[in-house]
């Protein structure tokens, strides 16, 4: 762990691949209180135009892993010592905000799980959604093939076999459940220990129909 706010601010780390609803449910948590250490990374898709991703945490990614290939291009160890310092910085602009939870996301996150886990230790989500209905994504979208069933084999391959090598536990969000069943966005909640006012989870709920 870095500073002494990270004893206080809880940290969420969503797993899952592009097109897979890691976008909807960081979104949530964000409309219920959780900071995205925004700027965030903007999109060219009316549906999702926020991807709720934060643009430093995903340059930072993309330095150290590229985004077409899925390969190494740059040192873990690098990568890991700018976390610690802008994971220190931006717990100590929540704290001072007010904030309880940090969530990031990334899908290239994958690929750096033990690294994330040194620094801040956080609570793991991973977002699932059946590769057929990944890959339509993708094609609608006219993304790289990367983008769809193709990167979601080896990213989820690889972030399950880093946790379970780690000993972390995580919660699995089933995309369409998460969509479908408040009693699933309920339990999510409470996982992550967030509180939010009836106010958020109003706006939250709004957001997600």
């Amino acid at each position: 762990m870095g500073s002494k706010g990270q004893d206080r601010i809880k940290i969420v780390c969503i797993l899952g691949n592009w097109g897979s609803g890691t976008t909807a449910v960081t979104g949530y948590l964000n409309f219920l209180g959780a900071s995205t250490c925004p700027p965030n990374t903007l999109t060219s898709d009316e549906k999702t135009p926020d991807s709720y991703e934060s643009l430093a945490f995903r340059n930072a990614c993309a330095q150290t892993f590229e985004e077409l290939t899925l390969k190494q291009i740059s040192s873990k160890t690098t990568f890991r010592n700018w976390l610690a310092g802008w994971i220190d910085e931006r717990t100590a602009e929540a704290e001072a905000a007010g904030i309880t939870h940090i969530v990031l996301k990334h899908p290239l996150s994958a690929f750096l799980v033990r690294e994330i886990n040194e620094v801040c230790a956080p609570t793991w989500i991973m977002v699932t959604r059946n590769f057929q209905d990944i890959e339509r994504t993708r094609l609608r979208r006219q993304w790289h093939p990367t983008y769809g069933a193709a990167g979601a084999n080896k990213i989820y391959g690889t972030a399950v076999s880093q946790l379970i090598e780690l000993e972390q536990s995580f919660l699995t969000v089933a995309f369409p459940d998460f969509l479908a069943d408040k009693k699933t966005r309920e339990y999510l909640i409470n996982y992550v220990s967030l509180t939010p006012t009836e106010k958020q989870k109003t706006i939250a709920e709004g957001w997600i129909r």
